[in-house]
């Protein structure tokens, strides 16, 4: 999951591996090392909340989204998915395959509808003979 912020915005990218695991799990835990510190962030789908919105606690940014709504945009075709007023701005999206420049990730990005493009089949994975 990417994280970009901006002045008053949050940015999460994620990968078709992730978008997955949110819908069954409803959430997901990334996390930036500074030496002995740890800067941790999560998406959350959480039931009985209205909006999108943020939390900055401790060392922990919580982007929080109602259940119904990331669940929708986790198994439909929406792009994205953005707050609606809050502060930092939100907006979620999941990452496309690139235009021009191939990934060795491409794999778990999804189809670039605007260029065509598909991911590639997943690497084969080594199987250990021992």
């Amino acid at each position: 999951m990417k994280l970009r912020i901006q002045d008053d915005s949050i940015r999460l990218r994620l990968r078709h591996s992730e978008v997955e695991k949110l819908a069954k799990t409803g959430r997901l835990v990334s996390s930036i090392h500074f030496g002995d510190r740890i800067l941790e962030y999560s998406l959350e789908l959480v039931t009985d909340l209205a909006s999108e919105r943020a939390d900055f606690v401790g060392d922990s940014i919580r982007i929080l989204v109602p259940y119904g709504e990331g669940l929708e945009w986790c198994l439909g075709p929406q792009i994205s998915l953005s707050s609606s007023g809050a502060s930092p701005t939100i907006l979620i999206e999941k990452d496309f395959v690139r235009s021009a420049v191939e990934e060795p990730d491409d794999y778990d990005r999804f189809e670039n509808a605007r260029t065509g493009r598909k991911p590639p089949p997943p690497p084969a994975k080594l199987i250990s003979l021992s």
